[in-house]
């Protein structure tokens, strides 16, 4: 399990909406190797929105394309309910595309962050501390729901920096927190489902 940090998450609650299984089952993976608690699956933005409902939710991580709704609206919808409980809860919004435009929607949906696709498990593991160490005012105005979208002036928190200045960073470091192995396994298990 990877314990850097000091960044406990054992007793934390993670919801994971993603319609393909083989992603979710991957992600999870990882999360459980963070030590997470609970691990909640929902293949689609209906099942996701049930169960935040449901439960107490400590993070949502809901991928971009899931349907029913996508993850954009199910976020926005999340933000807009007023007096929900899990309304203010992070969202870590996952996207196979990146371009700006794209991102600007994704921010201004109301998302915590951003990770693209596909999932590395030391980018998954920063997004968490980022979120954990740096929680933001909840902004509720008549045209903008969710977590302040000013950041710290500076380095971003825990050394999550944007993608040229990692290259930069960790470019001789080469080990993986997740081994070619265990990720070799995971993909076998997804394509035996």
């Amino acid at each position: 399990m990877i314990r850097s940090g000091g960044l406990r998450l054992d007793g934390v609650t993670v919801l994971l909406a993603d319609g393909s299984k083989f992603t979710r089952k991957l992600v999870a993976q990882m999360l459980a190797e963070f030590g997470v608690g609970t691990i909640l699956e929902a293949e689609d933005g209906e099942t996701a929105l049930d169960a935040l409902k449901r439960g107490p939710v400590d993070l949502l991580i809901c991928d971009t394309l899931v349907e029913n709704p996508d993850g954009i609206t199910l976020t926005r919808m999340i933000r807009h309910d007023n007096g929900a409980t899990y309304r203010s809860i992070p969202v870590l919004l996952l996207a196979g595309h990146t371009r700006q435009a794209d991102v600007i929607r994704m921010r201004d949906c109301g998302a915590s962050l951003i990770l693209a696709k596909p999932v590395a498990p030391k980018a998954l593991y920063d997004r968490l501390a980022w979120i954990a160490r740096d929680p933001r005012p909840f902004v509720d105005s008549a045209i903008y729901a969710g977590p302040d979208r000013r950041h710290n002036v500076g380095e971003p928190p825990n050394g999550v920096a944007r993608r040229q200045m990692d290259r930069e960073r960790f470019a001789d470091q080469t080990k993986s927190s997740v081994s070619h192995d265990e990720i070799m396994a995971i993909l076998r298990q997804a394509d035996s489902l």
